[in-house]
């Protein structure tokens, strides 16, 4: 059942859409990669607009969805490439393309750069295009921009997959990194996205920026608060259901330092439902009291006006 289920939610379609030669594939994928590397994302945005099937044919193959371009080819690409790379498909999957199909490569991404056991910089590994380079080498420092990108572009998508626990994927995509499925977090947590996934990255991105304080890395603390505030953010904006997962997930998750940005928040959103209390206590009727003391004082005011007409043989109009 698990396997039918993966082949039906399969990233990529089984076949291309016309034939064509390996060698004219190749051509295409490389003019098209090449194209996102210069930062001219409008020719394959609109070629992807214009197939329903966001399979965009032979000519952009494997970006249509990019799961496939993700595991092949973005681990060669250079730091600028890369990041230029992720920029587009997360500027893609925030118009919800193809169902928010597209927002798996968020998961593969995240998951390596989160979920599993990383470290900022072994050495000093160039960030240059490396043909040799696969997935499983690529240290914190290779992907964070590209994570940035996403949360910058795509966060508002992101955080509402992470409330509805979205998870119209594969399971070999859906499923957590090690670390992640052994935390707390990853205990609570079903595959996909969902709200105590959410946390947990936001958790490690404070991680990662403590990390590259101490190791003087500017440029990488920069980019997890960068993210960190992107996250938190949408959080805010959407009064989104990973706060109230946050507020209901007890005393440990409450003590939890790496997430009193979150804990900062429902205090806010108390001040602010107290303020409003407050206020409508201000809006209506005077106290009844007050109501007597004022039309005593009105009685009272007429009474003179008119005995001051009275002897005067005026008329106030």
């Amino acid at each position: 059942m698990h396997d039918l289920r993966d082949a039906l939610l399969s990233p990529s379609p089984r076949g291309t859409a016309h034939l064509t030669t390996p060698e004219a594939v190749r051509l295409n994928q490389e003019d098209t990669r090449q194209s996102i590397a210069r930062r001219e994302f409008k020719e394959v945005r609109d070629a992807a607009f214009s197939n329903r099937t966001w399979t965009i044919n032979s000519r952009y193959c494997e970006v249509g969805d990019g799961v496939d371009s993700l595991e092949d080819d973005f681990p060669t690409m250079s730091g600028t490439h890369r990041f230029n790379f992720a920029t587009f498909l997360a500027k893609l999957a925030s118009t919800r393309v193809g169902k928010d199909r597209l927002c798996q490569i968020a998961l593969i991404l995240f998951r390596n750069l989160f979920e599993e056991r990383q470290v900022l910089r072994s050495g000093d590994e160039s960030d240059e295009e490396d043909s040799k380079r696969s997935m499983r080498q690529l240290e914190i420092f290779h992907l964070l921009p590209g994570a940035v990108a996403w949360l910058r572009h795509a966060g508002h998508n992101l955080a509402l997959l992470s409330e509805v626990h979205w998870n119209d994927c594969p399971s070999v995509i859906g499923i957590g990194g090690q670390k992640f499925v052994e935390s707390e977090l990853g205990q609570r947590s079903p595959t996909g996205f969902s709200p105590w996934r959410y946390m947990y990255w936001l958790k490690r991105l404070h991680e990662i920026r403590e990390e590259a304080r101490e190791a003087k890395e500017e440029l990488l603390e920069e980019y997890a608060t960068d993210a960190i505030d992107f996250m938190v953010g949408k959080v805010k904006e959407r009064k989104s259901e990973v706060l109230r997962a946050y507020q209901n997930g007890g005393v440990a998750l409450h003590q939890e330092r790496h997430l009193f940005c979150l804990k900062s928040l429902l205090k806010s959103e108390e001040i602010e439902h107290e303020d409003s209390k407050d206020d409508s206590k201000d809006v209506g009727y005077p106290e009844p009291q007050g109501a007597v003391e004022h039309l005593r004082a009105r009685i009272s005011c007429n009474a003179e006006n008119y005995s001051l007409q009275e002897r005067t043989g005026q008329r106030w109009v």
